[in-house]
Formats: C-alpha cells, sequence, structure tokens
C-alpha cells in the first residue's frame, strides 16, 4: 500500500520542504489488530485506495530512500511484536480506564470534541470513584481552557473540587505529577490555580486572587508548584496595582 501526495511541484514559498511517499507493508495473514479495506465505501471513490486500520497500531521504519525530483520514500512495516506488547500493556489497564485512554489520546491530537465525548461517556457510569470523576471533570476544563471558554472551564473546575473529600489542614499528599500532566488528580492545586486562571480571565480578581491564595496555602505541594502560583499571585497584584493608578489618575480631583 502506497500513501502519495504529489512530489512537490506546487510547493512555492516552501522549496526546503521535501515530499515524502509512505510504503506500508502488511502482512494479510496477522490478525492480532485487524484492517479492512473500505475502498468501495470510501468517501474519495474508486479513484483512491483506502484501509482502516485498528486504533492502536504500531509501525516500524525499514527504510528511508532518496529518490528524484527531492521525493523520499519511506517503507513502514506493520509490527506484530510490538502489537503484542501494547496488548500485554492494555490487559493491565481496569476496563473503566478505557474511555479514559482513549479521551486522553484525542486530546492530545486535538480532537477536543470527540475527547470530550468520551469523558462524558465515563461521567455517565454511575459506579466510577470519585477521584475517577474528579479527573474527569478537570480534563474536560482543560480542553475549556484550551478551546477559550472560560466560564465552561470554571463550571467544570468547580464539579472537580467538589469531589475532594473536606479536610481540616491545608495539607494534602504531595502530587507526583506536575500542574500541566496528565492522569489522576490527587491534590486539589491544579485545580484551584486553574480556577484563578479562569477567573483572572473573566475580570474577576478577587475571586482569581482567593483561589490563587488557596492554591499557595497548600503546605505539602511541590516547589515548582507553588513558585508557579505565587508568581501569579504577584501578576494579580501588579494588576490591581495598575488598576488603582489609572483609576486614581483619571479622577477629576487628582
Amino acid at each position: 500500500m502506497e500513501v502519495y501526495a504529489g512530489a512537490g511541484e506546487n510547493r512555492v514559498g516552501h522549496e526546503s520542504c521535501k515530499s515524502v511517499l509512505f510504503e506500508l507493508s502488511i502482512d494479510e495473514a496477522m490478525d492480532a489488530r485487524p484492517f479492512a479495506d473500505i475502498t468501495s465505501i470510501s468517501h474519495f471513490g474508486e479513484g483512491e485506495e483506502e484501509v482502516l486500520f485498528t486504533m492502536g497500531s504500531v509501525w516500524t521504519i525499514d527504510s528511508v530512500k532518496e529518490g528524484d525530483d527531492s521525493l523520499w520514500t519511506v517503507e513502514l512495516k506493520h509490527c506484530s511484536e510490538l502489537d503484542s506488547k501494547l496488548g500485554q500493556l492494555f490487559k493491565q489497564l481496569p476496563d473503566d480506564n478505557t474511555f479514559i485512554a482513549l479521551g486522553d489520546v484525542l486530546r492530545e491530537l486535538g480532537q477536543h470534541t470527540k475527547a470530550k465525548n468520551f469523558y462524558y461517556r465515563m461521567l455517565n457510569e454511575p459506579l466510577i470513584p470519585d477521584e475517577i470523576r474528579r479527573s474527569l471533570y478537570y480534563k474536560i476544563a482543560k480542553i475549556n481552557i484550551a478551546q477559550g471558554e472560560h466560564f465552561e472551564a470554571l463550571n467544570n473546575l468547580h464539579e472537580a473540587l467538589k469531589l475532594f473529600p473536606v479536610v481540616e489542614t491545608n495539607t494534602v499528599p504531595v502530587s507526583s505529577q506536575p500542574l500541566y500532566a496528565h492522569g489522576i488528580i490527587s491534590s486539589p492545586l491544579p485545580i484551584l490555580y486553574n480556577m484563578g486562571r479562569m477567573y483572572q480571565k473573566t475580570d474577576h480578581y478577587t475571586e482569581a486572587l482567593k483561589y490563587f491564595t488557596e492554591a499557595a496555602d497548600i503546605k505539602e505541594s511541590d516547589p515548582v508548584d507553588r513558585a508557579i502560583v505565587e508568581d501569579s499571585i504577584g501578576d494579580r497584584f501588579e494588576c490591581n496595582m495598575n488598576v488603582s493608578l489609572i483609576a486614581i489618575s483619571s479622577h477629576p480631583y487628582s
């Protein structure tokens, strides 16, 4: 099977780029990762062959060759050995993590709407524990943030925060994941921090400072995370000072 999109004859302004032809070698006897020829029902019609591969298929690079007219050929081989290893890893995952894993992959690929669909499907499961549920709300909120949906992000962050157990002190276990990491949210710090960011984005500066301060008050947080939060608090005070100075300078008696 070959994937080809031209030899770059219309590459005006991008002369330094190269055209690449991918040749995919498939062992039809291998059934670990099914695939199907869907040319007959393809949107592109009979004029272009199309094969559908199972999500998670792995390819190894056999060779990379430079041909005529600056056309490079990359030969790929469907790898059953790595597929087998991936299968063993997937078997170690609990069944209730399937949609989370798919959502995470789609989110990394920028398929935000599809990722949210998988996360919402997980939220509809009545028996998932609170730590999974709050992580799902947080993941959806991160997509909202990426899409500029500040109020939707705040709603989901509030839902995530509700699912943390109420404690009498601000001491929580140190999270092994930084503010920008994925996975299970074990500390409220990234939620509080992002709530502060969203309130700051929507010009609710008092609320922003409140949540930044709550995040900074978590005693056993990662030092790098604390530095990021405290820097945000500094920015908030600087902004308040600038607003105050503008108000004073515009006063008729100043």
